[in-house]
């Protein structure tokens, strides 16, 4: 998907995804990003011009929803990027408009081409997406993290392992930021990540906690990242390690590691409740982390995997 070319036709308006679904990391509850199209990127589209076109929209949606077509209609107009959200009645997808959104679409689009360097790019940004969601830190909208904040660690921590598996951007967007260019930079590089055989089970554990470590040190992960909810993001991190370290010292089964890291979806909700009873009253007390944790976790991360 090819961003218009400067000088392209702005009389039709297109429509073009981006987000989870462009980056190949969506799942089936993934919302589909969808941007409302006029010109081309060099030409700038006031705030105030997208609020008015996504009203309009919404006032469509609202005719829709009358009919039984959609639902759920939500305009947040105050974000940094006002969208309009809607659930489809029969698929029930929900889609979050936006109007001459190209920065999303070029991050998307990016975050594509980068990913042929190693799929552990891919797979690792998923799974952190999975865990932000079961432990409600994944929303702009409530100060935590969004999609590309979680996206933008997991490429940090893959170009500062050792060896690295993902060069710096610095190298990648030699020639600028138009995709076009950007591939053909990645593909001097898809051969970049063969020296390190890290299991994705290792990365996610040296991922958390390397935020862990970044978390105390700052009040800040992200620009719209709140004070009160790094503290949130903290305990989140600082739980899963925990139950990690049950898990490797054999205190902890897997389904409920599973559970604890990316909710119920792994185990019905009835042995949820039952699990929960028989062992609150054996529920891990969380210390402050260690040095000896850290390896411990690291050392042990590759003999088992949940």
């Amino acid at each position: 998907m090819a961003l218009p070319r400067k000088g392209d036709s702005s009389e039709c308006p297109t429509v073009v995804g981006f987000g989870s679904f462009v980056m190949d990391m969506y799942s089936t509850g993934s919302d589909l990003d969808l941007s409302i199209n006029f010109g081309n990127p060099s030409v700038q589209f006031p705030r105030e011009k997208k609020i008015q076109t996504l009203r309009k929209f919404a006032k469509k949606f609202y005719s829709l929803q009358r009919k039984g077509h959609v639902t759920s209609i939500q305009t947040i107009m105050s974000a940094r990027v006002p969208i309009v959200k809607v659930i489809d009645y029969g698929t029930r997808i929900e889609c979050d408009l936006s109007v001459e959104n190209w920065d999303g679409i070029l991050k998307s689009q990016l975050v594509h081409v980068i990913s042929a360097i190693d799929d552990r790019f891919q797979k690792l940004s998923f799974l952190m997406k999975s865990w932000a969601k079961a432990n409600g830190i994944n929303s702009s909208k409530d100060r935590t993290l969004n999609s590309l904040s979680i996206i933008s660690l997991v490429a940090f921590h893959l170009q500062t392992r050792q060896p690295p598996i993902l060069p710096p951007f610095s190298v990648l967007f030699k020639d600028g930021t138009d995709p076009a260019n950007v591939r053909k930079n990645v593909d001097s590089f898809l051969n970049y990540e063969k020296a390190n055989e890290e299991s994705l089970a290792l990365l996610f554990v040296t991922l958390l906690i390397k935020v862990e470590d970044f978390t105390e040190r700052s009040e800040n992960v992200s620009r719209a990242v709140g004070v009160e909810e790094v503290k949130k993001i903290y305990d989140c991190i600082h739980r899963s390690i925990i139950g990690l370290l049950f898990f490797l010292d054999g205190k902890m089964p897997a389904p409920e590691l599973k559970e604890l890291l990316f909710g119920s979806v792994y185990v019905s909700t009835q042995e949820s409740t039952d699990k929960n009873e028989a062992t609150t009253s054996n529920s891990p007390t969380v210390h402050h982390p260690d040095q000896t944790k850290k390896m411990r976790l690291t050392q042990n991360s590759e003999k088992k995997t949940c």
